[in-house]
C-alpha cells in the first residue's frame, strides 16, 4: 500500500504531513499531473533529455502512482526532511530519493 492511501483517509494526519487538505490535494492533483507528464516526455529522472525511449511508470517503482509523487514531493516540502529520511519513508534510498526530489520539485 503506497503512503498516499495509508493517509489519503486520515484527514488531520493529511494535512501535518502535506499542508493541504485533501480537498486541496485533488483540485492540485490534475494540474500536477500534467506539468510531470510533459516533462517527463522530453526528460529523464536524471533531467537529461529522453532519447527513443516512452516514459512509462514502472510496477516497482517506490512511487507508483501520480498521488505518490505529489504526496512525496508535498510532504518533502512541508517538513524539509533529510533526504534519507524521505527514503526511507518511502521505501527508497537516499540517493533514489535525491533524483525524485529534483525530479519532482518545481
Amino acid at each position: 500500500m503506497s503512503k498516499y492511501e495509508d493517509y489519503a483517509e486520515k484527514p488531520t494526519e493529511f494535512l501535518a504531513l502535506t499542508g493541504y487538505t485533501r480537498q486541496e490535494f485533488d483540485e492540485l492533483l490534475p494540474h500536477f499531473g500534467q506539468c510531470y507528464y510533459e516533462w517527463m516526455e522530453t526528460h529523464r529522472l536524471d533531467g537529461k533529455t529522453r532519447g527513443n525511449r516512452k516514459y512509462s511508470d514502472y510496477k516497482n517503482s517506490p512511487l507508483p502512482t501520480i498521488e505518490d509523487k505529489l504526496f512525496f514531493i508535498l510532504n518533502y516540502l512541508k517538513t524539509n526532511n533529510l533526504q534519507s529520511v524521505q527514503g526511507a519513508l518511502f521505501g527508497m534510498s537516499q540517493p533514489k530519493a535525491n533524483v525524485w526530489i529534483h525530479c519532482l520539485h518545481p
